[in-house]
């Protein structure tokens, strides 16, 4: 009887642990997947006549984990100081954030105001974000180091600026777009 208890409790235990695994994947499969959506490579060439114009980019993202609390901050797009999140992060991972961004309305760029809660789990930030208007929507990003490489060509593509950041894709059912935020 004893020897059934021990055998039960180590099959619980292995299912138990199994479980985590099976979590610990999906996660990384779930940050690759994300990652390599960010990713973008762009080679343009145009002839007209006797003029010859030919430019190259590379945006490149690797995921960072890092402990939780290092990750709290500000985060501004180096494009547009439009897009902007200030995160807090608790020691168990627990996240909440401010940000401004746009959503499209019809064809024009609304800006929003949202409130963020979730949690960091590796490299991946989850939860819900709260638009202004009370909407609810869900929301998942990467924390990234991001690499971006430029010139006429990829021969003589040289870096052109290297950080790290928060990296996610803007959808609705018409369009998408890859934001990146830069700590600062």
């Amino acid at each position: 009887m004893f020897k059934g208890i021990i055998v039960a409790g180590c099959l619980v235990a292995m299912g138990v642990c199994s479980a985590c695994v099976v979590s610990a994947q999906d996660t990384g499969g779930r940050v690759r997947e994300l990652v390599s959506q960010l990713d973008k490579t762009k080679h343009k060439t145009k002839d007209k006549g006797s003029y010859h114009y030919e430019v190259y980019a590379e945006v490149r993202n690797e995921p960072v984990v890092m402990k939780p609390t290092d990750l709290a901050g500000k985060y501004i797009s180096p494009d547009t100081a439009d897009f902007r999140l200030d995160l807090t992060v608790a020691s168990n991972g627990t996240a909440t954030a401010t940000g401004t961004g746009y959503e499209m309305v019809g064809v024009n760029a609304v800006r929003v105001n949202y409130t963020f809660t979730g949690r960091i789990d590796g490299a991946l930030l989850t939860g819900t974000r709260t638009l202004e208007d009370g909407r609810k929507e869900p929301f998942e990003a990467c924390f990234v180091n991001r690499t971006v490489r430029s010139g006429k060509n990829e021969a003589d593509a040289a870096v052109t600026h290297h950080g790290f950041g928060i990296g996610y894709l803007q959808k609705d059912e018409h369009w998408s777009n890859r934001v990146y935020l830069e700590k600062m």
